[in-house]
């Protein structure tokens, strides 16, 4: 057809400009122009051309269909929950403590399963978010909805893979460990390690809305989450703690869900166990050297940990983790809007 074209030398540029369908086409643009109504306006009074709820329902549905299309992300996080929560309770069984070692078992039990939820909950965000971020710049560079609904979306996107991944992970490790079958415990102890997840989720998701390249945030990242695992309270006794540290202590949420998790199970526990001897427990019961030394788990939770870990502190613990979780998203939201990285490539 080109050849056929080149040959006849027939200019179609010169006969569309002097055609009277461009002069019909030239004199309704300029007649609409010049009478202008809310109907032909090209400009919109709204900053977006749906409602807020229309936006919301169609970023939530597309947010959902992207975590369903996500098998590296959702069902791998289950599936690697609910290995190691087998695999911990297999190492740390032990289903009436006897002595001071198997407290300090079960403790550690609690802190590494703390510590797993943690660290994979902040790790595995980040690449999907950096992608999900990268993607709503363009979606703001088009107006296509306002940035809450994509906040919005995210949480109700997070919410079912948190929920089921928290049961699959509380179920299999509670009952490895042998937890008092008590709804009371069961709830705090799955609520706990929920707010976990979903805390550490939501940090992953604001420090990648922080940082322009994926590897800023696990560097910076990584420094929280080793500062959270050190000053949880395990490690370092929360009395031993130095005084400096003593102000991340009380800013750094792990220890709330530590907190939280240890009161709720061993609270009010009257198991007798055996205290070794020389330990601040053999000694605070004023035991001797040739005495058999015995004492409750309650009361080695109260010589171990202190006045610093307390059932009637867990309202407290509870509405720190959802603030934190709270002024994360807001956090999100505000780097999302102010700090477009892709301006910055």
């Amino acid at each position: 057809m080109l050849t056929t074209i080149q040959a006849k030398k027939t200019h179609y540029e010169d006969m569309y400009l002097h055609s009277a369908q461009r002069q019909q086409c030239i004199d309704f643009i300029q007649h609409e122009i010049s009478n202008p109504t809310t109907t032909t306006s090209l400009l919109s009074t709204q900053a977006y051309a749906s409602s807020f709820v229309t936006q919301s329902i169609a970023v939530i549905q597309r947010m959902m269909k992207i975590y369903r299309r996500s098998p590296s992300y959702n069902f791998s996080r289950i599936i690697q929950s609910a290995i190691i929560a087998v695999l911990l309770g297999i190492m740390f069984a032990n289903r009436t403590p006897k002595t001071e070692g198997d407290m300090t078992s079960r403790i550690n039990s609690i802190y590494i399963a703390v510590v797993f939820i943690m660290t994979t909950s902040f790790d595995n965000v980040l690449p999907l978010f950096e992608t999900e971020r990268n993607l709503f710049y363009k979606h703001q560079a088009n107006a296509a909805y306002h940035p809450f609904t994509f906040i919005n979306a995210l949480l109700f996107a997070e919410i079912p893979y948190i929920v089921f991944t928290t049961i699959v992970f509380c179920t299999f490790f509670y009952i490895s460990l042998g937890f008092d079958v008590d709804v009371e415990k069961m709830f705090f102890f799955y609520l706990f390690f929920g707010l976990n997840m979903a805390l550490w989720t939501i940090m992953g998701q604001a420090f990648i809305s922080l940082f322009r390249k994926l590897s800023s945030a696990q560097g910076y990242g990584g420094v929280l989450v080793s500062m959270a695992n050190l000053l949880a309270g395990v490690i370092i006794r929360p009395q031993n703690i130095n005084k400096i540290l003593k102000y991340f202590y009380w800013l750094i949420p792990s220890h709330y869900v530590v907190e939280g998790i240890l009161t709720s199970q061993f609270d009010g526990d009257n198991t007798i166990i055996n205290a070794t001897e020389g330990s601040p427990f053999y000694e605070e019961l004023g035991c001797h050297k040739d005495d058999v030394c015995k004492g409750s788990v309650d009361d080695w939770m109260s010589i171990t940990f202190g006045t610093n870990f307390s059932k009637d502190n867990r309202p407290i613990n509870i509405l720190y983790l959802v603030i934190v979780c709270t002024l994360s998203r807001i956090v999100i939201y505000i780097a999302l809007v102010y700090l477009n990285h892709s301006r910055n490539k």
